[in-house]
């Protein structure tokens, strides 16, 4: 599939933009470099005034009123882009954002969770950049050149033709160095989103690191990519470093050529002192944007590496639901028939027949890497099959709203999850409605779990914060809090994946006796894997095997 597309195109997909107001806000920024095309051409009559027999009202009102007019349409422009742009990146991240939590599992863990986080972040606000500032200052910049052009002409032809040799040297310039810039900054994106990438892992994996003092190793890892991404940024350093200097000598050299033949001609009463007051303000008008275009051509450079990640995200494929497709209501039955299952390495799980319906307890062992926990994301759904069916009451994956399915379907694995939030958010994320569970219901799951008696000691109870990956409570704790989200969903089916692993005797034994009440007294379907030995009287074990 085609992902590149230019910047226009992108934010008309994906910005939800309004182009109206985004039309009239660059209209405005356009008579702003009118009026200081106007203003410019108004000192001819003001300084000849002073010069000559006397002044005229219209020659200092006139320019008055162009000052105003300017400071109105700027205020009003600015702020209009301004909001435009904030706008259109909040809509862009919101888009993207979406389509993360819609990736299908297996998908979202083929990305980095770092780059996603910087294309989300750090890509967006360059596009605000554009659409705020490089935008509007290279539309007007480039109006004040052709009207500053077009008035030295006017003012002086002769003279003007000494500038015909300045304007396309430095556009060369311009073009051939910021192409190269262009290239670094999309070099530069990706070695930070490395970076980002990079940091979160090992800030996550702190307690490795120190038990095994590899403090110094990990340094060193993170010295090698900042060292990497400033080589690189110097690269772009030593192309603007030569460009901007080259850029002024050109410019205060014509400027001097300039001068010189314009008093020149002043003398010869060719033109008038007030005619070459202006004809110097249309010098700076027509050379001062051209560093600026300079500038503001290299951001929309830069954002076509930018828009072209983005949209490679937002054409990855995402689950989604159909209207032909059917709601469960109630999971019956699941089963997998002739299914197989392909790692990355190669390697894969052939499932012949595996059937698993209400009302059951069923442990799966196998040796480690057997794909015991490669059956529970098929069984729910976060997984697809290569080859084979997977059926859902009867009906193909395909032909089912996944959506409605796991919402009758409780997982729990042994990395426990917490979200940012509070421990009562937590616990109700699977409610679209959380204001509909009553707090008795909530500590009757917590009261089962034992954690009601260290929920009710915290300062704001069921209110309390959670804190980065949960790291206020022990682990055993997380896994306790995640049953119990389980429990307060109230699942026909709950697949729990090692949650037993590196726990106490006491949490396993609470947890054991959970799923023993799950299925003995509430009829739930009960699927496990555990590495101890966990025996519940009338579970039925399944063998897993690699190929």
């Amino acid at each position: 599939m085609k992902t590149e597309t230019g910047l226009y195109t992108f934010i008309k997909k994906y910005a939800d933009l309004n182009f109206k107001r985004l039309y009239f806000a660059l209209f405005l920024t356009i008579f702003s470099a009118v009026n200081a095309l106007l203003f410019s051409y108004s000192l001819q009559s003001l300084v000849n005034g002073f010069f000559g027999k006397g002044m005229q009202a219209q020659a200092i009102i006139f320019p008055i009123a162009l000052l105003l007019f300017d400071l109105v349409s700027g205020v009003i422009s600015y702020y209009t882009l301004g909001d435009l742009a904030a706008s259109a990146v909040m809509h862009i991240r919101q888009g993207l954002w979406s389509r993360y939590n819609y990736f299908s599992y297996l998908k979202l863990n083929e990305q980095s969770s770092g780059v996603l986080a910087s294309r989300l972040v750090n890509d967006t606000n360059l596009i605000s950049e554009v659409l705020s500032s490089s935008l509007p200052q290279l539309l007007t910049g480039t109006i004040t050149i052709i009207g500053s052009f077009v008035m030295l002409l006017v003012l002086n032809f002769k003279l003007t033709l000494t500038l015909m040799v300045t304007i396309p040297l430095l556009g060369f310039l311009i073009a051939l160095i910021s192409r190269k810039i262009s290239k670094y900054f999309t070099e530069t994106q990706q070695l930070t989103a490395d970076a980002n990438q990079l940091a979160i892992s090992i800030l996550q994996s702190d307690l490795v690191v120190k038990s095994y003092g590899a403090e110094e190793k990990v340094t060193e890892l993170g010295n090698q990519v900042f060292r990497k991404i400033y080589r690189v940024v110097q690269k772009q350093l030593k192309l603007i470093a030569v460009l901007n200097p080259l850029i002024n000598v050109i410019m205060m050299v014509s400027l001097l050529g300039i001068i010189g033949l314009g008093g020149l001609a002043v003398t010869q009463k060719v033109m008038t002192v007030g005619a070459l007051v202006s004809y110097v303000m249309f010098t700076f008008q027509l050379i001062a944007p051209i560093t600026s275009i300079a500038g503001q051509y290299t951001n929309i450079a830069k954002v076509t590496g930018v828009v072209k990640n983005l949209e490679r995200l937002f054409n990855m494929p995402v689950e989604k639901a159909t209207p032909s497709q059917r709601k469960i209501e109630q999971i019956e039955e699941v089963a997998i028939k002739e299914g197989s299952f392909r790692y990355p390495g190669g390697h894969s799980i052939y499932i012949p027949h595996l059937a698993i319906g209400q009302n059951e307890l069923i442990r799966l062992k196998g040796k480690n890497g057997s794909g015991k926990s490669t059956i529970l994301k098929i069984l729910s759904g976060m997984y697809d099959l290569d080859e084979g069916d997977f059926y859902i009451n009867g009906l193909n994956r395909k032909d089912v709203n996944i959506f409605t399915f796991r919402k009758h379907l409780a997982y729990v694995d042994q990395n426990s999850s917490l979200l940012p939030g509070s421990i009562r958010e937590n616990l109700l994320l699977g409610f679209d409605n959380p204001d509909t569970v009553r707090d008795d219901q909530i500590w009757s799951a917590l009261r089962k779990v034992k954690m009601d008696d260290f929920v009710l000691q915290l300062p704001e109870g069921l209110d309390s914060a959670v804190a980065e990956n949960g790291d206020n409570f022990s682990g055993g704790q997380r896994q306790r809090i995640a049953i119990a989200r389980a429990l307060i969903s109230d699942c026909d089916f709950y697949f729990f994946d090692e949650i037993t692993s590196d726990l106490d005797t006491e949490t396993k034994e609470i947890i054991v006796s959970l799923m023993r009440y799950l299925h003995q007294e509430l009829g739930k379907t009960v699927v496990y894997i555990d590495h101890d030995n966990i025996r519940i009287a009338g579970e039925r074990t399944l063998m897993v095997t690699v190929d």
